[in-house]
């Protein structure tokens, strides 16, 4: 067995791992079966050669014994009923048969007969290996209207059309973590012992209790909206600063280049409108209109774009915008005022409207 899977079962006996990290250790376990199994047996033979003692035969029983018990309870979970909301379980059979390869692992391992000052830890090693297992749950969004759940904690979530959101149920005894693709708006029940984290590409938020919006935009970009209390947004993998938004503030993150970061001022009262706030009162026109996604896009045809989604005429001076352009996400539900108002951050513009008319031009 090769020492980064000697590595990574030490940690299981020790309880050191996350529940992402097991995850993708059980899906290796699958994965390089024939190998480890070669490598096992190499050390198996190794060891009696070398006189090695093992377990007595009593207490490798009681382990087998336990460790099948807890394979039967999850097999039996894994192939439950699919419930309703269509929140599904991860891969029951991987699961299940990863299991399977972990126990005989972790039994090979504990087998080895230590000194008899390190009986008692291993004793209590073994009993961790038998607490319940926690399952990752998955929620996919086939339809073409956003959905709304409720997960264990009491926070609801709207997930967008064609998005999926995965989680461990119950979450844990110190964090409450989501992973997302897509975009989802999250209203968090409070729970000051456990933040509620929504992991997006390499781009995680955190907030105890509020209400925000999360969207994994195109080009690695991910955009967060925040309607009440507060949040932190951060990016540990690339060493990203930490940055907190206020309500009414919208954070775009170029999560591919790990350093790009523009944090935007929004209408705070045109966001109460929106459909996180008021589902109800969203039109099924607002609904089917898409977001407009812009990278590095020419500020003219930006304009443009806009003006025959809110029937404006935007005149300007081409000399002097020619060489602007735009990268930003403008939200089906964001007003003409709150786009504006995004357009006069990014680009330093000014914005003059008489009637169905407005006036571009750049703030010197």
């Amino acid at each position: 067995m090769t020492e980064q899977y000697q590595s990574a079962i030490s940690k299981v006996w020790k309880e050191a791992l996350s529940p992402e990290e097991k995850l993708i250790l059980l899906e290796r376990l699958t994965r390089d079966e024939t190998k480890w199994k070669a490598s096992l047996q190499q050390q198996f033979e190794q060891s009696v050669h070398n006189g090695t003692q093992y377990l007595p035969l009593q207490r490798s029983e009681l382990i087998l014994q336990q460790l099948h018990e807890r394979i039967r309870l999850m097999d039996e979970a894994a192939t439950g009923i699919e419930s309703a909301s269509k929140v599904v379980r991860l891969q029951p059979g991987l699961i299940r048969r990863a299991m399977g390869i972990a126990a005989a692992l972790l039994i090979i391992a504990g087998f080895f007969w230590y000194p008899s000052n390190n009986k008692k830890s291993i004793g209590n090693n073994a009993l961790a290996l038998y607490k319940p297992v926690r399952e990752y749950m998955r929620h996919i969004n086939e339809t073409v209207k956003a959905e709304r759940f409720r997960l264990s904690d009491g926070s609801e979530i709207r997930l967008a059309p064609g998005s999926e959101i995965v989680w461990v149920d119950g979450f844990t005894d110190a964090e409450r973590k989501v992973q997302l693709a897509g975009k989802a708006w999250f209203d968090v029940a409070k729970d000051n012992r456990r933040p509620f984290s929504v992991d997006a590409g390499n781009i995680t938020t955190t907030a105890l209790g509020t209400k925000f919006l999360v969207n994994t935009l195109r080009n690695s970009k991910v955009a967060v909206q925040l309607f009440e209390g507060k949040v932190k947004i951060e990016s540990p993998s690339s060493g990203l600063k930490p940055v907190f938004l206020e309500p009414g503030e919208q954070c775009i993150i170029d999560a591919r280049l790990q350093a790009v970061v523009s944090k935007l001022p929004v209408d705070i009262n045109a966001m109460r409108n929106t459909e996180i706030e008021q589902p109800e009162k969203s039109g099924p026109a607002i609904r089917r209109i898409k977001p407009l996604e812009f990278v590095q896009t020419p500020l003219v045809d930006v304009l443009s774009q806009l003006g025959h989604r809110y029937k404006v005429q935007f005149k300007y001076d081409l000399a002097e915008i020619s060489k602007d352009q735009v990268t930003g996400t403008f939200l089906a539900s964001d007003s003409l005022k709150v786009t504006l108002k995004l357009l006069q951050s990014i680009n330093n513009l000014s914005f003059s409207q008489y009637q169905d008319t407005i006036l571009v031009s750049k703030l010197k």
